[in-house]
């Protein structure tokens, strides 16, 4: 995990977050354009959230989950301190100070610098 400093105000977007499991069984609706690389999924529980493109294997009208997935979003305030797991197409995933776990747009981030 990187450490970065929050630089840039996210309001999260959804409340009811798509969550999903390696092998589940998504339909995808939609693409958006400010974000290539993101796709709008239905999962068989009812939810629906943005996935990654690139976590999904695309078979009969469907769009199958690579791995396990969470779609929860954070937000986040210039000054807050967010741990980065890993970056995907935009998005950062990590936990913010308090241990929650979700999705930041990754503009709204700087890394910061190790000062030891």
């Amino acid at each position: 995990m990187k450490e970065h400093l929050v630089i840039e105000p996210h309001q999260a977007s959804y409340n009811n977050s798509l969550i999903g499991s390696e092998g589940d069984k998504l339909i995808p609706q939609k693409r958006n354009p400010q974000w290539p690389g993101w796709v709008w999924c239905d999962h068989p529980s009812g939810k629906s959230g943005w996935v990654p493109e690139s976590w999904l294997h695309f078979e009969n009208g469907h769009g199958i989950l690579q791995r396990d997935y969470d779609a929860t979003e954070r937000t986040v305030n210039p000054g807050d301190v967010f741990e980065v797991a890993y970056i995907e197409s935009g998005w950062a995933w990590g936990s913010t100070a308090n241990g929650q776990e979700g999705w930041v747009p990754e503009y709204c981030l700087e890394e910061t610098i190790d000062q030891k």
